[in-house]
């Protein structure tokens, strides 16, 4: 997932909207947010993560503190991620839920969170998906990732690099399987061992029958099989043969005696 265009309003520190072009990145595909204590470096990557998944980048405490303290009461806390994926665009903006103060009288309403998904098209943005279990569906479906795969694969918030080193075997193989899309190959594995192991009950199964035909004909092999089989065969066209030549001679003999008969 290479991130295009990130804009967000009333999240985090960021009390008054802001974008970030990532498109100025070029082809890097890795880089590093950087800044000193406080800046508001892992609020960009709750800003990612909350726009994708509705979550933030994982660190602890952080999801209570998606909406700035600092933003005008009427401004809803919003991201807008562009990405590509794939080679597709596409376009998410997620409202995150707030008390948007009534537009009559005093107090507030409650808002619930709000997301849009669309594809980016060279004629523009396409039909939008707007119910929040399909676009989370439509979300794992485009990156192949979880919001947990995502954190761990896509980004690495302040002090989780170390976690990726000192991972066990186990974990840190998931996450390079996840990270570099083996599914496809443990799925030719599959196959192959189901095509291996049908071909090998395939194979047993002609052996009983094999046995099956060499016991019924007291046979010990194969070869002794054919053997018999040749003997047989040879057995079978002499006493085709004789038959054949009895038949001829008692044919002869019926034609003499009726020959016999016509005489006298």
């Amino acid at each position: 997932m290479r991130p295009l265009t990130l804009r967000l309003q009333a999240f985090g520190p960021y009390a008054t909207p802001l974008s970030i072009d990532f498109a100025e990145l070029g082809p890097h595909r890795l880089f590093l947010i950087a800044g000193p204590t406080g800046a508001g470096k892992t609020s960009l990557l709750d800003a990612l993560c909350f726009a994708l998944f509705g979550e933030s980048s994982g660190e602890p405490g952080r999801d209570a503190h998606l909406r700035s303290q600092h933003a005008p009461e009427a401004l809803p806390t919003e991201v807008t991620l562009d990405f590509v994926q794939a080679g597709a665009q596409w376009r998410i903006r997620r409202k995150a839920a707030w008390l948007r103060p009534k537009q009559r009288g005093g107090g507030t309403t409650p808002e619930s969170e709000a997301v849009t998904l669309w594809p980016v098209t060279a004629a523009g943005l396409g039909p939008p998906e707007e119910k929040k279990a399909e676009v989370a569906t439509r979300i794992g479906e485009i990156l192949g990732l979880n919001a947990a795969e995502f954190r761990q694969v896509v980004l690495l918030p302040q002090g989780r690099f170390r976690e990726l080193l000192v991972a066990e075997a186990k974990p840190r193989q998931a996450i390079l399987r996840t990270l570099f899309r083996t599914a496809f190959y443990e799925r030719v594995q599959g196959q192959l061992r189901e095509g291996k192991n049908r071909a090998a009950r395939v194979v047993q199964d002609q052996e009983l029958i094999r046995r099956g035909l060499l016991a019924q004909a007291g046979a010990e092999t194969a070869e002794a099989a054919r053997a018999d089989r040749t003997a047989l065969a040879l057995a079978l066209a002499e006493a085709v043969a004789a038959r054949l030549t009895a038949q001829a001679t008692e044919a002869m003999a019926r034609q003499a005696d009726e020959a016999g008969r016509h005489a006298a």
